[in-house]
């Protein structure tokens, strides 16, 4: 869903801001990363066994026009896989589940001040990830991080993002 959202037709494909970018130095991704946002997105979890319950509260500080969609991933953190088709074998940061699914959570008019909640959980399966499934290659939960970003629809512009390792235990 992502991939035709976006035209991706290979790999590795980056995009900032929801633009692809063909070429792009440390500096410019630093410069990204400095904008201001008009927009809070609190994000937090739980955990039961293998289950990820996750909240994201999204507050604009100011009133935007268009459709805007809350996007939440679970992604693993890295892992080695020897058998890989490619000379690459050592992986990070990699999509496992986009909750609820690839279409992203529909946010209401995004009006100044007013907050919306959005809930989400998931159950990870470890081992034997594959193509159709939402596997991890790791073992447990802190080898996960949750990321979320708010996106306008139609403009493909991201508003505010944000991340979390997960941890259990604490």
């Amino acid at each position: 869903t992502r991939k035709t959202y976006y035209g991706v037709t290979g790999i590795p494909d980056l995009y900032i801001d929801g633009k692809s970018m063909t070429a792009t130095s440390a500096a410019y991704i630093q410069e990204q990363a400095d904008r201001d946002a008009f927009v809070n997105l609190g994000l937090t979890y739980t955990t039961t066994g293998n289950q990820v319950n996750v909240t994201a509260n999204v507050t604009p500080y100011a009133t935007f026009s268009g459709t805007h969609k809350l996007h939440i991933a679970i992604v693993e953190n890295s892992y080695a896989y020897a058998a890989s088709t490619t000379s690459q074998d050592e992986f990070h940061y990699v999509q496992r589940k986009m909750l609820a699914n690839g279409q992203g959570n529909n946010l209401a008019t995004m009006t100044s001040g007013q907050t919306q909640t959005i809930n989400q959980s998931h159950t990870m399966v470890f081992g034997s990830p594959a193509q159709g499934n939402y596997n991890a290659w790791g073992n447990e939960l802190e080898d996960l991080t949750l990321v979320a970003f708010v996106q306008n629809n139609t403009t493909k512009d991201i508003l505010q993002a944000a991340f979390m390792p997960l941890a259990t235990g604490v």
